[in-house]
Parts: structure tokens; sequence; C-alpha cells
């Protein structure tokens, strides 16, 4: 089996449990919402394309609304113990009018989504018009997309289909899915958010925090969960990662848990990125 081969070997179980979940869906005409959710780095971006891809191949129209462009203004959000405003948690949204969104969309009337500014940290003042008809479907995305607060008063359940999103441990190469997570925002973050690797750990902690109040509590509400780890993923982040995770000083509080996962990288042998598809799911962290 060549590189290319193997690549597209562990694409395939990920692309199977989405086919599944699109099949599920298109089935079942009383569904309107998809729910999408899932921690930090576990894929929501390119899974929530890729099921769009596949619920309109199915002859349906998708809309797709993300829960970040509901965020209040900065000087309207919620302050974390750090002092700086907290987007980890649910009150971060403005649930008054997500609900009232959510509510109008699934009786098939006209809504307007709003669209955050992240530059400016305000709403923009651009709505996108949203009129779904008999058969249309639309994906609500976010870190607490499955969060009852969001939609138990106020949606019929089975309108709904709630997916949580999350990559579980690397057995071929020894990793946790929190390693596997961790490893993916280092190289996210340096490459394309200019983040160090300091940075981006001392953040984690917070992150990881958020994620135990507020995101995992609701993973047993989801009717599906998609792991979203592919085998051959620490053979394709190697390079990167160690490259980067070798700028932590060894007198960081970082340290310790760097030379973990670098251990574990040594001993890999490296695959080159070229191999991974155009439109994999790896591709937001590469």
């Amino acid at each position: 089996m060549t590189d290319r081969e193997y690549a597209l070997k562990c694409e395939s179980s990920y692309e199977k449990q989405l086919d599944k979940a699109a099949d599920t869906i298109c089935a079942d005409e009383r569904i309107k919402l998809i729910l999408v959710a899932g921690p930090s780095c576990a894929g929501k971006t390119t899974t929530t394309k890729k099921l769009r891809e596949k619920l309109t191949a199915c002859g349906r129209t998708v809309y797709q609304v993300s829960l970040d462009d509901f965020y209040k203004n900065k000087e309207d959000a919620p302050i974390g113990a750090d002092g700086k405003p907290d987007l980890e948690t649910i009150e971060s949204l403005d649930l008054e009018y997500l609900h009232e969104f959510l509510a109008l969309l699934c009786e098939g009337r006209e809504v307007l989504a709003p669209r955050f500014d992240f530059h400016t940290k305000r709403r923009a003042p651009e709505y996108e018009k949203i009129d779904m008809e008999e058969g249309d479907l639309c994906i609500i995305e976010g870190l607490h997309a499955l969060n009852p607060i969001i939609y138990e008063r106020y949606l019929d359940r089975s309108r709904l289909y709630r997916i949580f999103l999350d990559p579980q441990d690397n057995k071929k190469y020894g990793f946790t899915k929190y390693e596997i997570r961790r490893m993916r925002r280092l190289v996210r973050d340096f490459y394309n958010r200019n983040s160090s690797a300091e940075n981006t750990l001392t953040m984690w902690h917070s992150v990881r925090e958020g994620e135990r109040k507020w995101i995992y509590p609701f993973e047993s509400d989801a009717d599906v969960t998609v792991d979203t780890c592919f085998e051959y993923e620490p053979a394709i982040l190697k390079t990167k990662a160690e490259m980067i995770l070798r700028t932590v000083s060894a007198h960081s509080e970082h340290w310790q848990k760097s030379k973990i996962l670098l251990d574990k990288l040594a001993v890999i042998e490296p695959l080159s990125e070229s191999i991974v598809p155009k439109d994999s799911m790896l591709r937001e962290f590469i």
C-alpha cells in the first residue's frame, strides 16, 4: 500500500460516518435543524461543510449558521476570572436573539442571521436573510450547539438532529484524544494565528476548563458522535509539531507536557502533507 492509499483508507472511516448521518437526516422529513457541536479543534468547520455538501447531494437546500455570529458585543461580553472576556461560557452568546431566531426558523418564517466581526468584536450591520421552505435544512454549528439552553424550551426535538464531533484516541501511535487536539491547535495557531507555542499552551488550560463545563456534559445528548481522528494524523503533524514544541523552554510550566509529546513524536516516521486530500478535515490544521 502506498502512502497515498494509506491516507485515503484513513479518511474513508470519517467519510462513512458522515454519509450515514446524511442518509439518516435525508430519510426523516421531520428534521429541520442539524446541530453540530464539539470541543476546540474537533474539526467542526470542515465537517459542517462536508455534511452540507452531502445533504445538498440528496436534493435538499441547506443553510448554515455559526453560533459564533451570535456573540455579544465586546462591551456586553461576560468577564472571566482573569479579567478578560470569557468566550467559553454560553453567556457570551446573545441568547435572547438566538432563541427567537431558532424558533422562527423552525416555523418556516423569514429570519435575519447576524454576522460577528472578530476584528471589531462587534456584530456587523449586515444580516443574511434566510427563508426556509418545506424540506429545507439548516445546520447550526458551534461549541454550544448541543446545550439544551439553546433549544430545550423553544424547539420540538423531533425537528432536530444532534451531532457531536470528537477525535478519539489514536491507538496506532499512542496519543490520547486531548493530545491530538493540542497538537492540532499548536500547529494551526502557530501558522495561521501567529500564536507561539507558549501562548497556545497557556490558553489551552482555560479552553479545556470551558470544555469540561460547557461542551462534554452534553455529548450524551447527541444522536450520533463522529470520530474525527485519522490514524495517519500524527505522522502528518510530526515535523511541524516537533519544530513548534522545541520552542518551549525547559523552564516553562508547559515543558513536561511538551516533552511527552516530543518523545511520542520522535519514534514516528513522518509522512508528507502532499498525501493529504485537498478536501480533508486535516487541512484545517496543517
